[in-house]
């Protein structure tokens, strides 16, 4: 059935009034909704009783079904979900320094760009989820939440829907969350940071970085190695390290691999044009790939090359529960589709 998050403000509206509703009920469903996240639509108190019986005929709040929560010893809950049509997605909760919560939110379904480090698209690509999907992994799982961060499975700026998310969550008309808490991921997709350039709102960008040497990156990301330019996509960031708007560089620290002082110089030199904050993440192992994590050693080598480059060493957690950094939907989707 469809869930009601698919209807836009002006969407519902158009409902209530085709179906011959008083239109104020189309805002008191948007308060419901957005503002206090009832789980149905019975406990919508103010609706009469043909109102609420004509939104459980057509729809649902969320079309996801919840097949498996899994807690990590430090703190970190892993959610795994069944869609509408069977596909698995996982979404991640986890305990962060203003003792709240950071919601690891999904926008796709496998991943299309095939990063040889990451178990998320060993299984391919199946679809984008729709803008319901995206939404409903929030509001399933909003308490105590203060950061969103679009960094689960998939490549958010190839999904059309993330600006509508992007919207909801942020409008006064909807969930009013603070943009400057709202992170969006990506391998590197131009376009999509220079939409994100023009977007009228503080959304914070990731860049999974990881390499600055050619050699390298076309084994870390061989799918996209043709596709995104190097050059072009440092242009793309100056361009948007001029809004004022904070960007990072996510950098999996992999042993023998992209732990070395050429490395570490391209960044050194990349400073001196950009002002960026390197995320240095060790490498989550899993069973798809045979990378290894590097030794404290290692990365207190990599940091002495590093030179006023703003860094921060970021501890995975949920690791055993395959909920870190570059190991969701590995086997969970082959366990349960």
């Amino acid at each position: 059935m469809r869930s009601i998050f698919s209807l836009s403000y002006d969407d519902l509206f158009e409902y209530i009034e085709s179906n011959n509703f008083e239109k104020f009920r189309a805002k008191q469903i948007i308060e419901w909704l957005y503002k206090k996240k009832v789980v149905d639509f019975d406990s919508m108190k103010n609706l009469p009783k043909n109102v609420i019986s004509k939104l459980k005929t057509d729809f649902v709040i969320s079309s996801l079904n919840e097949i498996e929560r899994k807690k990590s010893i430090d703190g970190t809950t892993k959610i795994i979900y069944k869609t509408f049509d069977n596909n698995i997605i996982e979404t991640v909760v986890i305990p962060n320094n203003l003792n709240k919560y950071t919601i690891c939110i999904s926008t796709q379904v496998g991943c299309p760009i095939g990063c040889s480090f990451c178990a998320t698209g060993i299984n391919g690509f199946k679809r984008n989820l729709n803008i319901d999907e995206i939404i409903s992994q929030f509001y399933l799982n909003s308490k105590d939440v203060s950061n969103i961060v679009l960094m689960g499975m998939g490549e958010p700026f190839l999904n059309p829907d993330i600006w509508e998310f992007l919207n909801r969550m942020t409008s006064v008309d909807y969930f009013n969350f603070s943009s400057r808490s709202i992170t969006v991921s990506t391998v590197g997709i131009i376009d999509g940071i220079k939409k994100l350039v023009s977007f009228n709102k503080q959304i914070k960008l990731a860049v999974s970085y990881h390499s600055g040497v050619s050699e390298t990156r076309k084994i870390l990301f061989p799918k996209i190695y043709d596709i995104i330019d190097f050059k072009k996509l440092i242009k793309a960031l100056k361009d948007f390290s001029k809004t004022g708007k904070r960007f990072t560089l996510e950098y999996i620290l992999i042993k023998d691999l992209n732990d070395n002082k050429k490395e570490a110089e391209i960044l050194n030199n990349l400073s001196r044009e950009i002002d960026f904050h390197l995320n240095i993440i060790p490498y989550n192992s899993h069973k798809f790939a045979n990378y290894k994590s590097p030794d404290d050693i290692d990365i207190s080598r990599f940091i002495s090359y590093l030179n006023n480059v703003k860094y921060t060493i970021r501890k995975s957690k949920g690791q055993d529960i395959s909920g870190a950094c570059g190991q969701l939907a590995g086997e969970k989707s082959i366990i349960y589709n």
